[in-house]
Parts: C-alpha cells; sequence; structure tokens
C-alpha cells in the first residue's frame, strides 16, 4: 500500500484523496538543497507513480539557502514524470519572486502559479489536474 504521509526534516507532505500532494514547508527552517532534494524524493514516492498536483505552503518566517535557486533538483527525474501541476502559497513577495524564477528555469512542462490564498491555489491546481484528465 502506497504512502500517503510524509514528514521530512523540513516539511509534511500529505496526499489526499484527489490526487493532491500538500507540502506544508515547516516554520523557522532553513530550505536548502539537502532539504529541497528530500520533500521532491518524498513528493515522488507519494505520487507512486502518478502526475499529482501539488499545493506548497511557505510559512512568512522560512528562510533559504540561496543555492537553491541555481540547482536543478529534478535532474535525475524529470519534474512532469511526478507532477501535473504546482501551486506555491505565500504572502511573501520575496518568496513569490524567487519561487517563479525558479520555475521558469527548472519546472519545464509543469504549469504553476503563486497565490496568496490556499483555497485559491487548489481550486486552481484541481483546474489544471482536470484539464488534463484526471479528477
Amino acid at each position: 500500500m502506497a504512502r500517503k504521509e510524509i514528514e521530512t526534516a523540513m516539511a509534511h507532505l500529505k496526499l489526499d484523496e484527489r490526487g493532491l500532494i500538500f507540502v506544508r514547508i515547516k516554520a523557522g527552517v532553513r530550505l536548502d538543497n539537502g532539504g529541497y532534494l528530500e520533500n521532491v524524493a518524498a513528493r515522488k514516492e507519494l505520487a507512486d507513480g502518478n502526475r499529482c498536483g501539488v499545493v506548497c505552503i511557505i510559512p512568512k518566517d522560512m528562510d533559504f539557502d540561496v543555492e537553491i535557486l541555481s540547482m536543478d533538483h529534478y535532474s535525475d527525474t524529470p519534474v512532469a514524470e511526478f507532477t501535473a501541476a504546482m501551486a506555491i502559497v505565500t504572502g511573501d513577495l520575496l518568496y513569490d519572486r524567487l519561487f517563479k524564477l525558479h520555475a521558469k528555469q527548472f519546472l519545464n512542462g509543469v504549469p504553476h502559479r503563486v497565490f496568496h490564498r490556499e483555497a485559491e491555489a487548489v481550486k486552481w491546481v484541481m483546474e489544471q489536474l482536470h484539464e488534463r484528465g484526471r479528477d
């Protein structure tokens, strides 16, 4: 039986019945390449061979290592193989801009957007899944 929840050093990840993977970054963490790669591996495991929607919630007090912006965290497995769409939820303008920069370079073939409210992000990701034939 496939896992439905995974706890990493930096996040709690949960797959719901709709095919959405929620990535809730823990408050006060410093996101670095190792943590990012751990979260990617957890998402891939939860997807279990499917292309899931991802909603990543970033707390305002998260810190990050600037090196994550230049590393392709999907070099081993193309992100489009296990991700149908990705939404980032953040109230911080800096994280909004950094995600857009990183996504433009590394989320090839995966629709992605930044939101300020989780409900809007979920709605958009569900629309993306529906458009791709996955309700």
